[in-house]
């Protein structure tokens, strides 16, 4: 086992349940990668998310809930009890029910401000929902209001859904417009649209903040991808040797990662 590495930051993290195991939709991540622990019908014990954590110098995960039209695979409070189990390791990151806006703003702010969770996660593919649909612009509201980021996975999927809603532009072209306060976090990079992913950055005062996690090659000048090689045996190495060979200094992905989701993550 690696040492624990203390400047890595995993913002890109779930720990299964059962229900998400069950789900016929994640037969092709199964395939791929085996050791996702998504395996139906199995509680997956902590210790084993923290030992991945570990193993791959993790020194912090956003540990994220699932919402997606048939309800929750992973509730807030499921995220909540795993945070006070390892407050040291873990930090909560909200999802609410897309379909009922105002009930989804009154959970986003009950899971931010009496469970402290510190950003909002949704997953357009799993609704089947580009991000500038009108039921998400209640919550980018009330992201800026709370002070916390939005996380959308843009590009295209790994589970069996269609990939349109991650697309970049038009989608999240028309939210960075009409919500030049909010805080985004594209997570996958947005491959195969990733020039798309990045070109905002070019014209925007706020750009966006890219997570990726399939070590698609970047651009140095870019400075907002960050990518890492596809890891079958566990959690996000946000600081790895792919970051040298891009010309990014160590630190950066740390950095970001506090700028974009604020006093969450510690110095």
């Amino acid at each position: 086992m690696l040492p624990l590495i203390g400047q890595i930051i995993d913002v890109w993290m779930q720990h299964p349940t059962p229900r998400l195991g069950a789900e016929p939709m994640f037969e092709s991540l199964r395939r791929w990668v085996p050791s996702t622990q998504l395996v139906p019908c199995v509680s997956v014990p902590l210790a084993t998310t923290i030992d991945a954590m570990d193993a791959a110098g993790v020194r912090l995960g956003l540990v994220c809930a699932w919402w997606g039209p048939r309800g929750p695979l992973i509730d807030n409070d499921e995220v909540a009890a795993l945070v006070r189990e390892r407050p040291d390791r873990l930090i909560g990151v909200a999802s609410v029910d897309l379909a009922r806006p105002m009930a989804a703003v009154r959970e986003l702010r009950r899971a931010v401000r009496e469970l402290g969770f510190r950003a909002l996660r949704i997953l357009p593919w799993l609704w089947n929902l580009p991000p500038d649909d009108r039921r998400y612009y209640p919550l980018y509201a009330e992201c800026i209001e709370l002070d916390i980021p939005v996380c959308l996975q843009v590009g295209h999927t790994g589970p069996l859904a269609p990939s349109e809603p991650g697309r970049p532009i038009p989608y999240l072209d028309h939210v960075a417009l009409d919500f030049p306060d909010l805080r985004i976090v594209g997570g996958h990079i947005g491959f195969p649209w990733t020039s798309e992913m990045i070109s905002p950055d070019k014209i925007s005062e706020r750009p966006y903040r890219h997570f990726g996690l399939q070590g698609t090659p970047v651009s140095p000048r870019t400075r907002r991808v960050h990518a890492r090689p596809w890891a079958a045996e566990g959690a996000l190495r946000l600081e790895s040797s792919s970051m040298a060979s891009q010309g990014l200094p160590r630190g950066f992905c740390h950095a970001e990662a506090r700028r974009t989701h604020g006093a969450a993550i510690p110095l």
